[in-house]
């Protein structure tokens, strides 16, 4: 009894250790190599392959994780790889099964967006009203430029004043981000459209219902904290369709780490209109 006391403090020794450091495959196959059949080390290294861009790899090891106690995080992986790889259906399918064994972290996951994501990818119609849908939903279910633009429009502080009924506006006093005086929101929303489309940028994705990027955009907007050099969009992943942008100081710290790109608007710009005339 002492003994499996002592070698389970050793795992749990080992894998705080090894989730502490580099979350590579090296580091990964490393401590499985002392603890072959820990199902915590089997789905760190399923997420290191993701990592990686081994997506393949990944599900093979995430699929034989179903039938374990960390089924529900090693199903929630697969479900995004399937969902970045287009495979709708099978995603659709894993999400119900997913629903059903656990509502509860179904639903804190928000992983109704990844349904109704793949649905509408199905042609399937949405199970609840469209007056009751949220901003996500109704972008899924019937996507509409003008909302969009006006939902972006509140980083305009002009239109945020006038929202808010602020009189004797000075942005210095909000912690709001807002577009420069001379930013033209619907022109810009038209170029990422482009970008999306016709460059590699449409091409990225997250594990997530949506995806976030970040360019380059000199003097793009101004708050509290001076000048923003960055325009950050989120769009749905795997489609060209805008959820929101504004401008930022810079890309977030996880975002840099996971080595994730950052492009020069202008020349990304220029891309996207050479192979749009082709």
């Amino acid at each position: 009894m002492r003994e499996s006391v002592r070698k389970n403090k050793i795992k749990i020794r080992d894998f705080k250790r090894y989730k502490e450091t580099c979350q590579n495959t090296e580091e990964a196959l490393k401590y499985l190599s002392i603890h072959k059949n820990c199902p915590y080390g089997k789905l760190e290294y399923g997420m290191a392959l993701i990592h990686e861009n081994r997506e393949d790899e990944a599900k093979a090891v995430f699929e034989k994780l179903i039938n374990t106690k960390n089924y529900k995080h090693a199903l929630t992986n697969l479900i995004f790889i399937e969902l970045v790889q287009k495979e709708y259906a099978r995603c659709l399918a894993d999400l119900i099964i997913l629903e059903k064994e656990d509502k509860d972290y179904f639903d804190k996951g928000n992983m109704r967006y990844v349904k109704y994501l793949c649905m509408n990818m199905l042609d399937i119609k949405p199970d609840i009203p469209f007056g009751e849908m949220d901003y996500i939903e109704s972008l899924i279910f019937n996507y509409n430029r003008d909302v969009v633009l006006n939902h972006i429009s509140y980083h305009n502080k002009d239109i945020y004043a006038k929202k808010f009924h602020i009189e004797d506006f000075d942005e210095k006093k909000c912690d709001q981000r807002f577009f420069a005086s001379n930013f033209d929101i619907e022109d810009t929303y038209d170029k990422v459209i482009d970008i999306l489309r016709y460059t590699e940028v449409g091409d990225i994705y997250e594990y997530s219902v949506s995806t976030k990027l970040f360019f380059r955009y000199d003097n793009v907007g101004s708050n509290t904290n001076g000048k923003q050099n960055y325009l950050v969009v989120m769009f749905l992943t795997g489609t060209d369709r805008i959820i929101t942008m504004c401008p930022v100081e810079g890309p977030e710290r996880d975002y840099l780490v996971d080595k994730k790109p950052v492009y020069d608007f202008n020349e990304i710009l220029e891309k996207a209109r050479k192979q749009k005339a082709l």
